[in-house]
């Protein structure tokens, strides 16, 4: 259906189940927003039925989890990760002719560009799917449990023995407590027994005598029961994998993971990316996002977020300068650091074939800002000059198109109608570098108090002097020396590398860094220092 869905696209099939419910109080189903439901159930019939025939469908591969309790972390969080590739000039056809059939240097006029065919153009298609469902789900299977407390717990399933065996609907999750944390159950009516369908390090160690205490999914009341006895559930049923692929194509990717998990894997999806796409990357771009939200957060906001931010993330092609263009020490890569403003982009552009000695004269090319006529390879595409990588010097000015990065943490479903693409989304470039000044700070030697009073103090002043003040500037730059994480010195006076810079607060990547780590993982320096 369109979106946003409006009363004009209600059919006369949807119209006409509200005039036949019959008597009683009716309400809008919740979960797909369309038909009626009795006031207070959870969802209409037909949703209800769908949800039995998706535990039918888990039973048969219960290894692979349909619950978002057992995607959980150990914070109770949740992250869906977004993404997608900005297709549109390549399907089109014109951007399949920035390759070429038949590369001549020195002689522009006798390069002879592909030719945008049916077949290019699915292999194009083909090829961006593949990432997703076989390298993307890769990574999922290898890093999913990345940040797990507990590692003997976080993909366990228990079963428990009740002392009350008459009162439960079978195929219906149970929302619980025990021990004070959250826990998840689904009745077997074959085994009388409960199994665990949530995160166990929520719930700590389970024990007989213990008593857990449910809510009727029906009804706004609770029982309550004590565990007879516990056992590892076996077979297929006793362990799983905490993530749940939602959607593979190429122009969208959604992905559910534990909150503790989603920046590994994102960190793993560039690094895969510039690898597989590293020649064409300048002309192919990959957008990924986060929503971090908590586990009972509603869905319908968590996808409605996903919406905007595919929707808000403009993938359009940019005038950058060449700062650096360096060859690799082996030869196989050009390295070239782009600058635009304030903002820097580390090109790793592969050179060889997959032989690794022949030269790759066809694939690695950056649209040419000026006159290319001194360049050894290059060629002339409607209008614009194509010039090979290994051609560009310091001071060039090229095209291209960057990669995107951008996160959001839904404290409450409002927070979605707040996000600002021109605020939050960042180069893709910026999470590696997030991530890196996060482990710096582990290895400083600040405290976390420390650390929380410098983020209070830099805040604070910035939202009242503006951060592009020099009176802020040189506080920065103050407050970080003080702290020992700018201008660092040894004991011997030796000079140290910086942790963070005044530029860094500034740009806002250090804020980031702190809200990322600190407020949305619930990392501590202390702790990481302590470990290592």
């Amino acid at each position: 259906m369109a979106q946003p869905f409006d009363g004009q696209q209600l059919s006369a099939c949807w119209q006409q189940q509200w005039t036949i419910v019959g008597a009683g109080q009716w309400e809008v189903c919740p979960v797909c927003r369309l038909r009626p439901m009795r006031e207070g159930a959870e969802a209409c019939q037909t949703c209800l039925q769908r949800r039995v025939s998706r535990i039918k469908t888990w039973e048969s591969d219960p290894g692979q989890t349909i619950w978002i309790d057992e995607i959980a972390d150990h914070n109770d969080r949740v992250a869906l990760i977004v993404g997608r590739f900005g297709l549109d000039d390549w399907l089109s056809g014109d951007l399949v002719q920035t390759m070429l059939v038949k590369a001549v240097p020195g002689n522009p006029n006798d390069c002879i560009p592909k030719n945008p065919s049916p077949a290019r153009l699915r292999r194009v298609w083909e090829t961006c799917r593949r990432f997703w469902t076989e390298t993307v789900e890769a990574i999922l299977a290898r890093h999913h449990s990345h940040g797990a407390q507990n590692p003997s717990l976080r993909c366990a399933r228990l079963l428990l023995t009740p002392d009350k065996t008459s009162v439960w609907q079978e195929d219906v999750p149970y929302d619980g407590v025990v021990n004070g944390g959250a826990i998840s159950l689904l009745w077997r009516k074959g085994d009388q027994k409960f199994i665990t369908i949530s995160n166990l390090e929520l719930a700590g160690d389970i024990q007989p005598g213990q008593t857990i205490v449910v809510s009727e999914p029906d009804k706004p009341q609770q029982i309550s029961f004590v565990i007879q006895g516990t056992a590892q559930a076996t077979g297929k049923m006793g362990t799983y994998t905490p993530y749940l692929r939602l959607l593979a194509s190429p122009d969208q990717f959604l992905a559910l993971v534990p909150a503790a998990a989603a920046l590994e894997i994102a960190k793993n999806i560039r690094q895969e990316y510039q690898k597989q796409f590293g020649k064409v990357q300048n002309r192919l771009p990959l957008f990924l996002g986060l929503v971090f939200f908590q586990r009972k957060t509603p869905l319908l906001a968590v996808m409605d977020t996903a919406r905007r931010m595919l929707d808000g993330a403009k993938l359009n092609r940019e005038e950058w300068q060449v700062e650096c263009s360096c060859p690799s020490e082996d030869a196989q890569r050009r390295y070239l650091r782009l600058s635009r403003e304030q903002q820097r982009i580390v090109f790793e552009i592969p050179v060889k074939m997959g032989d690794g000695q022949t030269d790759d004269l066809w694939y690695p090319y950056f649209f040419f800002q000026g006159s290319p006529a001194n360049r050894s390879l290059y060629f002339r595409l409607n209008g614009h000059s194509l010039v090979h990588a290994r051609c560009l010097r310091e001071e060039d000015r090229v095209l291209i198109t960057p990669s995107r990065f951008t996160y959001l943490f839904l404290e409450n479903t409002a927070r979605r109608f707040r996000f600002d693409p021109e605020r939050d989304v960042m180069l893709l470039d910026e999470l590696p570098r997030l991530m890196k000044m996060w482990d710096d700070l582990k290895g400083s030697g600040i405290t976390d108090t420390g650390l929380r009073n410098v983020q209070a103090l830099l805040e604070r002043k910035g939202e009242t002097w503006g951060r592009d003040s020099e009176e802020f500037k040189h506080l920065a730059r103050t407050t970080l020396k003080e702290a020992g994480l700018f201008e660092r010195k040894d004991q011997n006076g030796n000079s140290l590398p910086d942790v963070v810079t005044p530029q860094d607060v500034v740009s806002g990547r250090f804020a980031r860094c702190l809200e990322l780590h600190l407020y949305i993982l619930k990392l501590k320096i202390k702790e990481k220092i302590k470990e290592s």
